[in-house]
């Protein structure tokens, strides 16, 4: 049997200042030192949410061709954010460092107020539920 694991960075390994997880203590790691008799494959994908698994399955569930895939997401399509991805990505593109330098450390200062206020996902919760379903539809999860 062959089995796929998907995960966003909780899944894998880490070395920050919020957590020190090495590869071994991973879940990761742990399935597949007990799981000999099966094929494992693994991919650990950084921010990844149910919007670019389902649209990108060619590239994260497809050519792995399992029996059974195993994801774990879904804190980062549920988890507050002031500002969503494409948003983030433009403040850091701003001039004179203004989106890193100030609106992002404001923001930060003030992120329970802000997300308390601006209530948002980077996937809404409907979507989430959707993706999950279509991908128990159409794969082995």
């Amino acid at each position: 049997m062959k089995i796929h694991l998907l995960t966003d960075s909780l899944g894998g390994p880490r070395l920050n200042k919020i957590s020190e997880v090495y590869f071994s203590d991973s879940w990761i790691a742990k399935i597949i030192d007990t799981s000999k008799q099966y094929k494992i494959s693994y991919l650990v994908r950084h921010s990844l949410n149910t919007n670019q698994i389902v649209n990108n399955e060619d590239k994260y569930i497809l050519p792995y061709n399992s029996d059974l895939n195993i994801i774990q997401v879904g804190i980062v399509d549920c988890f507050p954010r002031v500002f969503l991805y494409n948003e983030r990505s433009v403040l850091s593109k701003l001039p004179l460092s203004i989106g890193t330098k100030v609106i992002l450390p404001f923001t930060k200062k003030y992120y329970k107020t802000l997300t308390s206020l601006i209530k948002r996902n980077e996937v809404p919760f409907e979507k989430f539920l959707h993706n999950i379903n279509y991908l128990s539809s159409n794969f082995k999860i």
